[in-house]
């Protein structure tokens, strides 16, 4: 196993998982805020106005938080494939960086394809 190419996947994965959990607290901060906000309008004459701060929370969520954590999940899981074929002894190619920007264009049907045949 090459040391050096094992180091960079790692320092990659690393980036990678520290990006994803930090969506995940933006978008919790966030969800937070806005249930916060919902709660002092409920509470005030006018509690209809909650309702459009329901809807744009359940925008961030389906919109925002699932696509943006989900693809971040597989770059992650990228990451992790290539961790494992070193681990295994399997040759992976140099290029790094090439090939984790060819996994970010393929669209999730490719991606859900791809981590099933591996």
């Amino acid at each position: 196993m090459n040391n050096a190419i094992y180091d960079r996947i790692i320092a990659m994965w690393d980036i990678q998982e520290s990006l994803l959990q930090s969506y995940r607290n933006i978008f919790l901060t966030s969800q937070s805020i806005i249930f916060s906000i919902a709660v002092v309008i409920v509470s005030t004459s006018t509690p209809y106005l909650a309702f459009l701060l329901l809807f744009i929370g359940i925008f961030m969520i389906f919109y925002l938080w699932i696509p943006i954590c989900r693809n971040r999940g597989y770059d992650v899981w990228f990451f992790h494939w290539q961790i494992l074929q070193l681990e295994n002894g399997k040759a992976i190619d140099q290029k790094i960086f090439t090939e984790f920007k060819k996994w970010q264009a393929l669209d999730i049907k490719e991606k859900r394809k791809k981590i099933r045949t591996r």
